[in-house]
């Protein structure tokens, strides 16, 4: 209703034939109308799509008043016109093209169509929810697959709410009782209609085969999926035109439809290559990867910086690359800016992503946040297991192995009991060590050396991520000498409390020539591999 415009469009044109049903002549009826309209337009915030109707219905008032006819698809381009002079960088919001999107389908699919029949709403809902479904899943990355079936619902009663809601309006300048009892007989009215879309909305999100996250198109798949989309209409207006009857249609419908879907729904990833990708999510640590097979996967996700950081920026990322569930997650430790997107995940996974497995360190390293987090992640169904020193973990190319903590009791400092994990695709090697420092760092080190003498660890490392942020107690020269990496990905937020990464960091980074990507300078940096090669892009 709202990217359609269609509240404008029920309030003009019922103001404007109820001022005619009472004697107004078309010129009255056509200012007064305008000028309420207008008004109205500029009291709820001049929307791109309150814009763009209320344009066309005052072209719809000058084809009335001249005497011709109103032509929607040459309104619509005039609306389209104007917006785009008064602000060019328009075209590339969601609300312009959701908006005329929505109309020039209706226009196109529309054409022909009888009116009054509940079989026709039908075609013309699901037709609309495949017209606009590209520009769906650019701006938002899912949709609802009962979308069509529920606007069957909604639409109709949006004509209630808002003649309710605008008498509701009217009746106020009655200073009597009457009016009070009427203004809140209409409002009541108004409110079962938003608590029945809001409740609705919810309960049909929850119901199976809901939510479809293909993640966003590429440009090809939109050209591919329009030109398939327009062929099939301009056969179907053809035949139509020629009277040709053809039983096949509704096989030729599904059939296309199919096409359709498989088109948006090619996976986003590449077979036999692994990505990985160190968010920004400002004071915090979150990196995913996903294998070569689509296997989806998260080393920490936190925040101490960023305000919601699981639903604003964790779940908008995994969904934009079409990730409805993590298979797998670590928690290398109990920190705040390690764990608590993790724990929006598991709060919003009716509308979010889900997780299947949970892997913290051996449970006597568990903090109060640690075992709160598998708590919540029990009630949410989510399974947990803990990942013991010396423990791999294989899935196809891929190779975990946990190196750390395992010896000892546990530090006080829980920094020093993070999980620490490498990580490898065939001969690409990577190590990511948490927020590990000082000590724990050290005997890292030496158990690294022991191991690269059994033969079961590489000399030296492709990718490394740095300690605790970049701070200058961990990343030290003992361990930088041992692993010897080629690249380096830090996670700190831009202009952070702590100064991180510290200076002394950099410089033992910059000694060891190892190249840094720090999110603090350049956002989210990813990294591609085959396995054989890998490289690394950033903006």
């Amino acid at each position: 209703m709202a990217i359609s415009g269609l509240h404008i469009s029920f309030l003009g044109n019922g103001l404007y034939r109820g001022l005619r049903k009472t004697g107004f002549s078309i010129l009255q009826a056509g200012v007064v109308g305008s000028l309420l309209l207008g008004s109205y337009v500029v009291m709820t915030g001049m929307s791109v799509s309150a814009l763009r109707a209320f344009t066309m219905f005052l072209i719809r008032m000058g084809a009335e008043l001249t005497g011709r006819e109103y032509d929607g698809l040459t309104a619509l381009g005039i609306a389209e016109i104007g917006l785009l002079l008064a602000n060019p960088l328009r075209l590339f919001t969601a609300g312009f093209q959701l908006s005329f999107a929505a109309v020039l389908g209706i226009y196109l699919i529309g054409l022909g169509n009888k009116k009054g029949r509940f079989s026709d709403s039908v075609r013309m809902s699901v037709r609309l929810w495949f017209f606009l479904l590209p520009v769906t899943l650019w701006h938002y990355y899912e949709t609802c697959l009962y979308a069509p079936a529920w606007n069957l619902l909604v639409i109709p009663m949006a004509s209630v709410l808002l003649l309710c809601g605008s008498a509701g309006m009217a009746v106020m300048l009655i200073p009597c009782g009457a009016g009070n009892i009427m203004q809140s007989a209409l409002w009541k009215i108004t409110e079962w209609i938003l608590l029945f879309y809001e409740k609705g909305s919810g309960l049909l999100l929850e119901l199976p085969g809901a939510r479809w996250i293909p993640g966003r198109p590429r440009l090809w798949q939109i050209a591919c999926y329009y030109g398939v989309l327009l062929f099939y209409l301009w056969r179907k207006r053809k035949e139509k035109k020629e009277g040709r009857q053809t039983g096949k249609q509704v096989v030729r419908q599904l059939v296309t439809a199919g096409i359709l879907l498989i088109l948006l729904g090619i996976p986003k990833w590449k077979r036999g290559q692994m990505e990985l990708t160190m968010l920004d999510v400002g004071q915090g640590d979150c990196f995913f990867f996903r294998d070569g097979n689509g296997k989806n996967y998260l080393i920490d996700g936190g925040s101490s910086s960023v305000d919601a950081a699981g639903r604003y920026r964790l779940e908008p990322f995994l969904k934009f690359r079409g990730v409805k569930r993590l298979d797998y997650v670590w928690v290398t430790h109990g920190d705040v800016d390690h764990l608590n997107a993790v724990e929006e995940l598991l709060e919003r996974r009716k509308y979010g992503v889900e997780i299947q497995y949970l892997i913290f360190p051996e449970q006597k390293y568990w903090d109060e946040r640690l075992i709160k987090l598998c708590n919540l992640a029990e009630e949410a169904g989510t399974k947990v297991r803990v990942m013991e020193m010396d423990t791999i973990f294989l899935s196809g190319k891929l190779k975990m192995r946990c190196l750390w903590p395992g010896e000892g009791e546990p530090s006080e400092n829980g920094n020093e009991n993070s999980l620490v994990l490498h990580l490898q695709y065939e001969k690409i090697t990577m190590l990511f060590t948490g927020d590990l420092e000082n000590t724990g760092e050290e005997l890292l080190a030496e158990r690294i050396k022991n191991l690269r003498k059994k033969g079961e660890l590489p000399a030296c490392y492709d990718l490394l991520k740095v300690g605790h942020h970049g701070s200058r107690n961990a990343t030290g020269e003992e361990l930088l000498e041992v692993i010897r990496p080629r690249a380096a990905f830090c996670s700190s937020g831009k202009e952070n409390r702590y100064g991180h990464p510290h200076a002394e960091t950099l410089e033992r980074l910059a000694k060891w020539g190892v190249s840094l990507y720090n999110t603090k300078d350049r956002g989210a940096v990813s990294m591609y591999t085959d396995g054989r090669e890998y490289g690394i892009q950033s903006p």
